[in-house]
């Protein structure tokens, strides 16, 4: 399952700076919504598109590669549906 780390990146850019950020920070610094910001802390986007990870990634000053990640689904743990 593709998931994002803008949770964790948004803490470390907190500690980098000294400064809390809020969503309406974000918002100003780089366009991306609100409620989109939301969405990506609780990792429940499930589209990604250009026009909003680029901006993230400019105000982390990371790499896609840094943004998102791969975690594997335990084949165990999932519920069939009869």
């Amino acid at each position: 399952m593709l998931k994002n780390k803008f949770a964790e990146l948004l803490a470390v850019h907190q500690r980098k700076t000294g400064r809390k950020w809020t969503y309406d920070d974000v918002w100003e610094a780089t366009g991306v919504s609100p409620s989109t910001l939301s969405a990506y802390a609780q990792n429940k986007v499930r589209r990604f598109d250009a026009a909003t990870i680029e901006p993230l990634l400019a105000f982390f000053g990371c790499g896609i590669e840094e943004f998102f990640v791969i975690e594997e689904v335990d084949s165990q743990s999932t519920v069939a549906l009869v």
